[in-house]
């Protein structure tokens, strides 16, 4: 099932390899360490965006949740992912423990590998959810003019608003 999930990113590196396949001279002359920090770089700018989405669709109210969800799907899959990889994991170890070769190290930069998507989108959600609603509570409770609302019917709708939103939120 691992390597079904990997089709498709096998296709990229095989298009992408016969793309540079015309230019090995550049790909040989940079190190493996310079190839790989790129690929670090790009995860990492990955990962800013897909946090980023998360916090702003919780912001952005009724045209945020394609956005969430879009971000939901990403964090699922990477968690199946990651499940899979520590199946993989603990049967590389029950090998090893069979053939009495116990070399600890490469299992455990296995198991090192999950990424914990769920556990950061949770985190990011939680904290987004107080922002949005200090926020609201915010422009509620303020006139325009900066004043604090002293008008109860505006004050009422305003909560209601607030509900509303609210609602929309989760």
């Amino acid at each position: 099932e691992l390597a079904q999930r990997a089709r498709p990113a096998r296709a990229a590196l095989e298009a992408a390899r016969r793309k540079t396949d015309n230019d090995v001279s550049l790909s040989m002359a940079e190190p493996a360490a310079v190839q790989f920090a790129t690929i670090d770089d790009a995860m990492d700018r990955f990962e800013t965006t897909l946090w980023r989405s998360v916090r702003s669709s919780l912001f952005a109210g009724r045209g945020g949740e394609a956005a969430l969800v879009r971000a939901m799907r990403v964090v699922e899959e990477q968690e199946t992912l990651d499940e899979l990889l520590a199946e993989k994991a603990e049967k590389a170890r029950e090998r090893a423990s069979r053939k009495k070769k116990v070399n600890e190290e490469p299992m455990d930069s296995i198991g090192m590998v999950s990424k914990h998507y769920k556990r950061r989108v949770l985190r990011e959600i939680r904290e987004a959810v107080p922002e949005r609603f200090e926020m609201t509570v915010g422009s509620l409770v303020t006139d325009p003019g900066g004043e604090e609302a002293t008008n109860v019917p505006v004050v009422i709708e305003n909560l209601d608003v607030l509900m509303q939103q609210l609602t929309e939120l989760y």
